[in-house]
């Protein structure tokens, strides 16, 4: 009996400082594991809806002009993301939410029907300020909007669609640019604008 017991307790005292230990190590691993995985997959799921949010933007904005303007068009996007001043929204997908910034324009989640926007918003997604900088002089612009005769040919071709989405000559917001704003390059059929007071976080530039 004595036998018995001893080698009972001895069993006991193994299961408990040598079984029992190694079980709950393969199970911390196996949980940390887990948790690894699960926030890659957070991490993937959220950069592929970035980069849809970002390409639906290039493609609303700038969907008509040549494939160099588009990118220059995710630049500023990409420079209002990045800028620590917190007026911009920290991510793509929030942009369209912003008052007075997109216009007709208010969830960008569902992706551009053109595979080149999705192709230009993944290069500046994962390019950190190497291989896709502003153009020169561009480093505190955070704004763009239609050209003078870009808005007129609008405006005259929709005045419907123009009056709409307050993209006018005299809509408030181009008061705005005219008034707040100076004008820094025109490209394509949008004009580059930036505050008239020097920017606290210039983008690197070409």
């Amino acid at each position: 009996m004595r036998y018995v017991l001893r080698h009972a307790c001895m069993a006991t005292l193994a299961w408990c400082f040598i079984v029992s230990p190694l079980i709950e190590m393969v199970d911390q691993h196996e949980l940390m594991a887990a948790m690894r995985i699960s926030s890659d997959r957070i991490e993937a799921a959220f950069e592929e809806q970035e980069i849809k949010c970002l390409g639906t933007i290039i493609e609303h904005e700038a969907g008509g002009e040549i494939t160099f303007y588009r990118y220059w068009v995710g630049l500023i996007y990409k420079a209002r993301r990045d800028d620590k001043s917190r007026e911009w929204p920290p991510t793509f997908c929030a942009m369209p939410l912003q008052r007075h910034q997109i216009s007709g324009l208010t969830d960008a989640t569902g992706g551009p029907s053109d595979p080149k926007n999705l192709e230009i918003a993944a290069d500046l997604y994962h390019d950190p300020w190497k291989k896709f900088l502003m153009p020169p002089g561009w480093q505190c612009v955070r704004n763009y909007a239609m050209s003078r005769a870009a808005l007129k040919h609008f405006e005259k071709r929709d005045p419907h669609a123009a009056q709409k989405l307050g993209i006018t000559s005299k809509a408030r917001g181009y008061q705005y640019f005219r008034t707040k704003l100076r004008p820094v390059e025109r490209f394509g059929h949008h004009f580059a604008y930036e505050e008239k007071e020097a920017c606290k976080d210039p983008m690197p530039t070409i």
